[in-house]
């Protein structure tokens, strides 16, 4: 596993560059080409098509979710960045990668993470979520479909993204520590270093590319995933503050022994 740190100096003129850049250096070094992804709000969402694959033994339903003849890919954060309120859950409860809990690695793992959405960003997917919904109706009509983007009170509009930390397709990451560095890398050992300075970086601010990568159905449920191919995460000082002390440890120690 290799990963790369890099000061840069000031820090936010760079990361306009960051998603198509593998970082910066103090010496001159041969660029990489730049990949060309395109906004989310360039995509014509009338060559979405959903190819039916037949079934399995099961009698599951096999679809592909497409974009003409290719997986639909964008960027999600052309201008601006979205923001992670929870960070990465580690606590192996919810999701359980090999990584975290142990067993047989699988093809590609990874750990969701949730995004709060701006008005475009949020049309975008509920327009793409709302096309598949009807098409995989028309194939399964006992399935319930599971809504790509929710809303609460407390935290917005939201949908969730999933990192691949493990195995094929590896996401690429950006992280901006509290250290005012940028250190760029793939996997769970690379995020893993990064995840206790920065609050697992609850309430990050995040740029990223996605990628359609399937809709899954399984016992009667079904919906999208969208996988991040690219994902860069800003901590926010917020998720490193620590309430100040309320107890004093030497008048705890004395009540204590009285």
């Amino acid at each position: 596993m290799t990963f790369q740190s890099v000061s840069v100096v000031p820090i936010l003129p760079y990361l306009s560059r960051a998603m198509s850049a593998e970082g910066a250096s103090t010496e001159p070094s041969p660029k990489r080409a730049k990949i060309e992804i395109p906004s989310f709000q360039d995509l014509d969402l009338r060559q979405l098509i959903l190819r039916d694959n037949g079934t399995t033994k099961q009698g599951g339903r096999l679809t592909l979710p497409l974009l003409g003849a290719n997986r639909l890919r964008c960027n999600l954060t052309p201008a601006g960045f979205l923001k992670a309120p929870f960070g990465f859950d580690v606590s192996g409860k919810y999701q359980k990668p090999s990584f975290l809990v142990g067993g047989t690695a699988g093809k590609s793992e990874g750990l969701g993470l949730v995004l709060q959405l701006g008005d475009a960003e949020a049309s975008f997917l509920r327009a793409v979520d709302d096309f598949y919904r009807e098409e995989f109706s028309k194939l399964d009509k006992k399935t319930q479909w599971h809504d790509l983007v929710s809303a609460t009170d407390k935290h917005g509009v939201h949908s969730k993204v999933k990192v691949i930390l493990q195995g094929v397709g590896l996401t690429q990451l950006k992280i901006v520590g509290l250290d005012k560095q940028i250190h760029t890398g793939y996997g769970w050992e690379f995020l893993q270093l990064h995840l206790p300075d920065n609050g697992n970086f609850r309430g990050s601010r995040c740029k990223a590319t996605v990628s359609l990568s399937s809709l899954w159905n399984v016992s009667r449920k079904a919906g999208l995933t969208f996988v991040a191919t690219h994902l860069v995460l800003v901590a926010s000082e917020k998720s490193s503050e620590v309430e100040e002390d309320v107890f004093d440890d030497d008048e705890l120690m004395r009540e204590l022994t009285n």
